[in-house]
């Protein structure tokens, strides 16, 4: 455990969690119910199912995209404290 209580696999689990998330948010089905032209309900759930399916689509990708933003800010911090311990280790001799 660091001195922030998080390690680089606590963060990795995190955003693969993230981007296990948002693609199951993306790979949601929504079945379109019938259309009958003149049945303002049926048009109405019809309408639902097309922002629910745009929803799920638009919250997966963001939810995606943040796994892979926290995926690449540990990457960057992990080799950045690596050099910096290095830089400091050096420093020592």
């Amino acid at each position: 455990m660091t001195d922030f209580g998080i390690t680089p696999d606590r963060i990795a689990s995190m955003a693969a969690a993230w981007r296990t998330g948002g693609d199951a948010l993306r790979g949601l089905s929504f079945p379109a119910p019938p259309r009958p032209a003149d049945c303002a309900a049926a048009r109405a759930m019809a309408h639902c199912v097309e922002e629910a399916a745009a929803a799920a689509t638009r919250l997966g990708t963001e939810l995606t995209g943040l796994g892979d933003g926290v995926e690449r800010f540990n990457t960057v911090t992990v080799g950045s404290d690596a050099a910096a311990a290095a830089g400091l280790v050096e420093r020592r001799r």
